[in-house]
């Protein structure tokens, strides 16, 4: 009946809402292989002594943060050695051709991004370390820069991107604690003068996942299925059940597509 009295831009709604809503599942499916991956991923060359965690699960791409709920450039710097170590030869030894050259974006909650901003105006360990020293400060310089820039959007040429799908008891951290199980990633506890270990992984309610990629592999493929006669990879068709009825008038459409991850060397995960 919209149609009828010329309300296009009612139409012009329906079309956005199916459009948004069949975006939203696609989303959820390419996390959950992004994710999936990271949770099963091992790794031989991967072991608690190589990256100095204590207790961390032989072959593990992920590995807990230094402290708590806190994220630190000692955690990125951590992250980016689990990387190196990952892409090692056969014989556990340097590579003429690395797959992966580093971390290329860090995909981060909105909490983290807060204490990333954090950094310009708070020590970089907030807390005393565990062996009763005294936090470090970072360099003024580096100070104004991320204060001029409202936050760091990249650290040690690693891109940071906010996503509200992570955090705490949001979707994707729970999607990402249904396929790790209770591993040993989550951060453990650390007494006066320990060095950085794991334990079990907690709740989503307790515990986050950071999510490193290197995007420049495209180890991460969509495939998507095209019509063969006119090329179109979604297809719309009116939705006319009820047009007698109640003069009413809806739309559905559909695609068809994949997503694969080929190598699961491009993705780490850090646990906060």
């Amino acid at each position: 009946k919209y149609a009828r009295q010329a309300r296009l831009d009612v139409v012009s709604k329906l079309i956005e809402r199916m459009s948004q809503e069949v975006l939203l599942k696609q989303e959820r499916n390419a996390w959950a292989v992004a994710l999936r991956a990271l949770a099963t991923a091992n790794t031989s060359s991967v072991t608690p002594a190589s990256v100095g965690i204590a207790n961390l699960k032989a072959g593990s791409h992920v590995i807990p943060a230094f402290e708590h709920n806190k994220f630190q450039l000692a955690d990125l710097n951590k992250l980016m050695t689990l990387n190196k170590r990952i892409n090692s030869s056969w014989a556990n030894g340097t590579v003429d051709a690395s797959y992966s050259a580093g971390v290329t974006d860090l995909y981060v909650s909105p909490e983290i991004k807060e204490q990333i901003r954090a950094f310009a105006y708070q020590p970089m360990n907030t807390a005393q370390a565990p062996s009763g020293t005294s936090s470090v400060p970072l360099p003024d310089n580096i100070r104004t820069d991320i204060f001029n820039a409202a936050g760091m959007q990249e650290i040690y040429g690693v891109n940071i991107v906010e996503l509200n799908e992570l955090g705490l008891s949001q979707k994707y951290n729970t999607l990402f604690k249904e396929f790790a199980g209770t591993g040993v990633v989550g951060p453990m506890a650390l007494a006066s003068g320990a060095t950085q270990g794991a334990e079990a992984l907690g709740t989503t309610a307790v515990d986050e996942v950071l999510v490193g990629v290197d995007n420049s592999k495209g180890a991460f493929v969509r495939a998507l299925a095209q019509d063969s006669d006119t090329g179109d990879t979604f297809t719309t068709a009116p939705d006319d059940q009820f047009t007698q009825r109640n003069e009413r008038i809806g739309f559905y459409g559909s695609l068809e597509e994949g997503r694969v991850c080929i190598d699961s060397r491009a993705i780490v995960g850090l646990v906060v």
